[in-house]
């Protein structure tokens, strides 16, 4: 079996789960914020006699990890605003995760919380998604 990668780099400016925007929860992102995820599958090589090159047989798509480091806005109760992203990345599994005002993106598989760094004007959170490999449509 091979593993095949394929890296994809793209600036972000906005993030909604299912048209809720993540900016609602007091979540934004800081100017031009760049990310990378990868799209992996697994492939295997058939050689054919005559044949120079293997083809490959897909077998199966990889999920896809996204991690994105979020400012959060200035709030009184900091806790009460992080059990409430708790909350709502809790009831994300199965919503369609789209950037950029995109009417399709990916399945989110599950959301974890991976970073948390408090500072005086400059809390931040890092939110790790697991997606499914395939793209979703919005629009059904």
């Amino acid at each position: 079996m091979l593993r095949i990668d394929s890296k994809s780099t793209r600036y972000l400016n906005k993030i909604k789960i299912d048209d809720y925007d993540l900016e609602r929860l007091g979540l934004y992102l800081k100017k031009d914020y760049i990310y990378t995820y990868v799209i992996s599958k697994e492939v295997e090589e058939k050689w054919i006699p005559g044949r120079d090159m293997p083809y490959h047989i897909v077998k199966r798509k990889l999920p896809i990890d996204i991690e994105i480091e979020f400012n959060i806005k200035e709030s009184i109760d900091f806790n009460g605003r992080y059990k409430r992203i708790e909350k709502f990345l809790e009831s994300a599994k199965e919503k369609i995760l789209t950037i950029n005002e995109e009417e399709s993106g990916f399945k989110i598989y599950y959301t974890e919380i991976t970073n948390i760094q408090r500072g005086i004007g400059n809390d931040k959170i890092t939110i790790k998604f697991r997606c499914y490999p395939d793209i979703y449509s919005l629009k059904n």
